[in-house]
């Protein structure tokens, strides 16, 4: 069991861990790590995304982002729909993109993120 294990380590120490971590899921044993990085929650088997100690999403990371409903697209300004900073970018999330829009195919990252901001609007 690793509580964020990565945290605070410096990039190649970081991917060094993984090795390490991977080599033992590997070799068979059984891992638990919690994490922030959702980078890092991409390469488990399963995960569970929290939001104020409420299940978002939960299972293979795969299927969440491959059975996310709707539509994800980049915009370089706050467009319609729900979206949120990536960089300099806007990632935005609703049913259907608009018309012209710069489709992208979600991550991990885009998908827990856009269950938050669904669960914030349900609950209104």
């Amino acid at each position: 069991m690793l509580a964020e294990p990565s945290t605070g380590v410096d990039p190649v120490s970081r991917v060094e861990l993984w090795r390490l971590i991977s080599r033992a899921a590997a070799e068979g044993a059984a891992v638990l790590t919690t994490t922030t990085y959702l980078d890092e929650a991409e390469r488990a088997t399963r995960f569970l995304a929290l939001e104020a100690g409420r299940t978002l999403l939960s299972g293979d990371p795969a299927e969440a982002v491959r059975s996310a409903p709707g539509a994800f697209w980049v915009a370089t300004h706050r467009g319609p729909g729900q979206a949120w900073r990536v960089g300099r970018s806007w990632h935005c999330w609703a049913a259907t993109a608009p018309p012209g829009a710069e489709v992208i195919a979600a991550d991990l990252h885009d998908v827990v993120v856009a269950a938050a901001l669904r669960a914030k609007q349900d609950a209104a």
